[in-house]
């Protein structure tokens, strides 16, 4: 129904927003139910069309996310995606979110479901320094729209915690991370320095990072990462149509990729891995195959 109504889509959303409660409980997949709240303008876009959200990153936990991996979700938002990563590959989760409702919103979420592993919600700030600092809230009714980066004209703020990754990885002793994504909102370069010495592709495989081109900080993400032994793919923004088209190309059995190798810093969210690797390899032969179509 949303292919064929594309172009009116908006004002049909719009007519049916004024029939439904805004507080909805949706199962967005066969075992896999979540708590939204329609005023929230993501939490409105999970529910009509979830599969437009960071479509490259659910592609990579469908695909790359071994079974029973570790997956930590920083900056978690509701829990969208460590939730698939639950769902689909029984993964152990560990979520990380300092907003106060947010936290709420994923625990809701996690009781809403039978998962196993239990996954881990770790209500704070990754960062470089442990300690306390303001989140600054830009939009309330935006959930991407709060980050540690200072805000001088943020409508609201409040103070959280902070921790370094590295410390708390000592702690519960994690050894090798799967995947990690990291969209915290302008704060990611601090995220990455708080891994320390396990900021290295033998440790965390798989490094999903937001890149602003000609950004300061992404330029110094970039260099970071690069030195650190790993290899960029950009993820390829896809919207409805691009979708659309996908899901009938996999129907087909032909071979369909998000991402494709990069050497410069260009904008938009970055996958990270070991050069030579199983997932370089494969991700290269996702895009060559994808290519040839």
């Amino acid at each position: 129904m949303l292919k064929r109504m594309r172009i009116g889509r908006s004002k049909m959303k719009k007519l049916f927003r004024l029939m439904i409660d805004p507080e909805q409980i949706v199962e967005i997949k066969p075992g896999l139910r979540l708590s939204l709240d329609l005023r929230i303008a993501n939490q409105d876009s999970i529910f009509w069309f979830f599969e437009e959200t960071e479509p490259a990153l659910q592609w990579l936990i469908k695909k790359l996310l071994p079974e029973g991996g570790t997956f930590f979700d920083v900056g978690a938002n509701v829990g969208l995606m460590g939730l698939l990563a639950a769902a689909d590959k029984k993964a152990r989760v560990f979520f990380i979110e300092p907003h106060p409702r947010l936290a709420e919103s994923i625990r809701e979420n996690i009781k809403l479901n039978t998962l196993t592993p239990l996954p881990q919600i770790l209500e704070w700030a990754a960062s470089d320094k442990e300690g306390e600092s303001q989140l600054y809230i830009h939009n309330p009714k935006n959930d991407g729209a709060h980050t540690l980066k200072e805000f001088p004209d943020a409508i609201g703020k409040c103070k959280v915690r902070t921790r370094r990754l590295d410390n708390f990885l000592n702690e519960v002793k994690i050894k090798r991370i799967e995947l990690m994504k990291i969209d915290t909102e302008g704060h990611d370069f601090q995220v990455l320095k708080g891994l320390g010495d396990y900021l290295d592709p033998s440790i965390i495989s798989l490094l999903y990072v937001e890149m602003e081109h000609f950004s300061t900080l992404s330029r110094e993400t970039w260099d970071l990462l690069w030195g650190k032994g790993y290899v960029p793919y950009l993820a390829v923004p896809a919207f409805i149509d691009t979708l659309y088209t996908f899901q009938k190309l996999e129907k087909m059995g032909k071979t369909i990729t998000f991402f494709r190798p990069v050497n410069s810093l260009v904008g938009g969210n970055m996958l990270w891995c070991k050069p030579g690797s199983t997932y370089d390899v494969l991700l290269n032969q996702y895009f060559l195959k994808a290519s040839n179509l």
